[in-house]
């Protein structure tokens, strides 16, 4: 499952958008039922109008979202933090891990998001692998650090207020019930998904979490 992982992280690092002309559409429901077909996945969504079938080859963005805490930020994995830019530091609000994505990351980098309504204008997104995070309870954020080019380290002053995802690409992950949105084109009545997110709402225990991990020898 590493190239799905690696399309997953590496549309996002792009900030791949549609192009001009292009529209989107999406489609919500339950997972019907999923089905493992060789590298591909067969995946039936359940809707209010019925039962929709899509076949999932890798090249589909696909990802599974859990809840995480703070011990899911585990060094050596990569993290795509959702930060605000003030005073040239960076803080963090949202984290999100990618526990199949190991390998060479690159090195930390913050990038400023595009404009949206109702979003900072120095909002950014920053990726790379985790150094370390540090719980500073007598402060007034916590830290995460890092690994930047050579021996430099990104720091990221984390707010008190911040949540923690887990984001998994393995289709293993997917259960009966849990909650699936379908997002892609329309090629007549057909929908062609270009990506899947799936919301297990499961919470993740940091040291379970971190017990799972295949690393890298």
């Amino acid at each position: 499952m590493m190239w799905r992982a690696l399309v997953s992280v590496g549309l996002w690092l792009c900030l791949v958008s549609v192009a001009p002309g292009q529209s989107t559409e999406s489609l919500s429901g339950k997972v019907g039922a999923v089905e493992a077909k060789g590298k591909s996945t067969r995946l039936t969504v359940t809707t209010e109008v019925g039962d929709q079938t899509y076949d999932l080859p890798p090249k589909v963005e696909l990802e599974i979202l859990s809840t995480g805490d703070d011990a899911c930020l585990v060094a050596g994995l990569l993290v795509k933090i959702d930060a605000v830019e003030s005073n040239k530091a960076y803080f963090a609000t949202v984290l999100s891990v990618y526990p199949e994505f190991e390998g060479k990351a690159p090195p930390a980098a913050a990038v400023k998001a595009p404009k949206e309504i109702g979003q900072s204008q120095n909002r950014h997104f920053i990726t790379g692998e985790i150094v370390s995070y540090k719980s500073q309870p007598d402060e007034k954020y916590d830290l995460i650090e890092l690994k930047g080019a050579g021996r430099n380290v990104l720091s990221v002053y984390v707010e008190r207020q911040h949540s923690v995802r887990v984001v998994q690409s393995d289709p293993s992950h997917i259960a009966v019930n849990q909650a699936v949105t379908v997002t892609g084109r329309k090629a007549g009545t057909r929908l062609i998904p270009t990506k899947v997110t799936v919301n297990t709402g499961t919470t993740l225990q940091g040291e379970e979490f971190a017990a799972t991990l295949k690393r890298k020898k």
